[in-house]
Formats: C-alpha cells, sequence, structure tokens
C-alpha cells in the first residue's frame, strides 16, 4: 500500500476511534520516521512541576546524543553513556546495534514517538484508540497507547496529522507524569559519526554499567 492509499484510508476510516485507526496513525508515523537516515531536534518535557528541555540528534544506527540541563545521554556507536551532568556521575554500557538501549526512554522524560528510529529496543507500545484533537496548536491524532512493559501506565501519542510526525506525548504511571512537546524535529539533518564522540569529563566518577 502507497502513502497516498494509506491517507486515503485513514480519512475514510468510518470509526475514528477504533483500534485498527489507531493502528494505521502510528503505522503511516512509524514508516515516516523509518525513512530517514538521521533526525535532530528539541523536545520540553514538564514532570513534577519543571520543564526539562532535551535537545538532541541520532545517526542510524546507533549514534545518539541527548542533552538537557541535569543529564546526557551520548553514544558513539560502541559505548553508551549517562550522565548526571550536575554532580558528575555516569554510567556506562554497550551500545546496542541499533537505537538507544532499553529503558533510554523513559529516562529522557518517558518520551514517546521515536520507537521506530530511536527506541526500537524499549517495550512495544500497542496503539488502541485514536482521536482527532488540537495539540500545541496542530491538527492531531490523539493515541492511546498500552505498553507491553508496564500495563498500568497511560499513555497518549499527538500525532501531527499535517507530517505524520509526533508532536507531544502525555505518560502517567502511578503518582508519576510526564507532558512533552516536540518543539522541532527534523528529519535527515546533515550529521557525520565525529558530531558524536564524547568521552567522560575529566573529575567525573563512574557509578555503574558494564
Amino acid at each position: 500500500m502507497n502513502a497516498l492509499s494509506l491517507t486515503l484510508l485513514i480519512a475514510l476510516s468510518p470509526q475514528t476511534d477504533s483500534k485498527a485507526f489507531a493502528e494505521e496513525v502510528v503505522a503511516k508515523m512509524n514508516a515516516t520516521l523509518s525513512k530517514a537516515n538521521a533526525l535532530q531536534g528539541r523536545a520540553e518535557v514538564v514532570s513534577y512541576g519543571e520543564t526539562e528541555a532535551f535537545d538532541f540528534k541520532f545517526l542510524k544506527p546507533n549514534l545518539a546524543r541527548f542533552q538537557s540541563k541535569h543529564l546526557g545521554v551520548y553514544q558513539d556507536g560502541k559505548s553508551s553513556y549517562t550522565m548526571m551532568l550536575a554532580d558528575k556521575r555516569y554510567s556506562v554500557a554497550p551500545a546496542p546495534a541499533a537505537g538507544l538501549p532499553p529503558g533510554a526512554s523513559f529516562n529522557l522524560g518517558a518520551m514517546v514517538g521515536l520507537e521506530a528510529l530511536v527506541f526500537p529496543n524499549d517495550a512495544k507500545l500497542t496503539p488502541t484508540s485514536a482521536r482527532e484533537e488540537r495539540f500545541a496548536g496542530k491538527d492531531c491524532y490523539a493515541v492511546q497507547l498500552k505498553s507491553e512493559g508496564n500495563a498500568q501506565a497511560k499513555i497518549t501519542l499527538f500525532v501531527d496529522r499535517k507530517n505524520w510526525l509526533p508532536a507531544g506525548w502525555n505518560y502517567v504511571l502511578l503518582d508519576f507524569s510526564a507532558k512533552g512537546q516536540y518543539k522541532s524535529l527534523v528529519l535527515d539533518p546533515k550529521l557525520t559519526p565525529d558530531q558524536f564522540s564524547w568521552r567522560p569529563p575529566q573529575g567525573a566518577t563512574r557509578v555503574g554499567g558494564e
């Protein structure tokens, strides 16, 4: 099925809140992301009353750099580092063959929507329903997701109806909640592997990892 056929199928779907419709929306978003070799953007996450901004870039298959004021995740293709920037503590583990390690999205503000490209190793998110909704000034589909890793999580993904990219998310798990918005998201920016080279700064303390 080509992109036009899928778009028409979604537009003409008689049950826009059905599981099948939700699956079609997510499939279209994932197809859009999967075509890209690189990604760059900025996400803002509100959790516990505080806003954290993450600037990030990713280059297939497994080069990544996500950084906020407090947290940095750096992956050079061989090693994956997670660093608490304020006190210079970090952990390191082997980088997976593709994407970031399992659980990375939760550490990054429970980030949702980039599974097809950046977080393929996280627990699978299954669409259960979808509806049309305005989000951050955009016409979106609000897709309800169920996590195979934690059935108690209540997750909503907002997909931009104009470009089929993720626009933001809501994530609630017990007393934890995060509301995120992709302030910018660019597919196939000009990135090179040398931009992902990283080593712990002098004086940093290793606290975990393999």
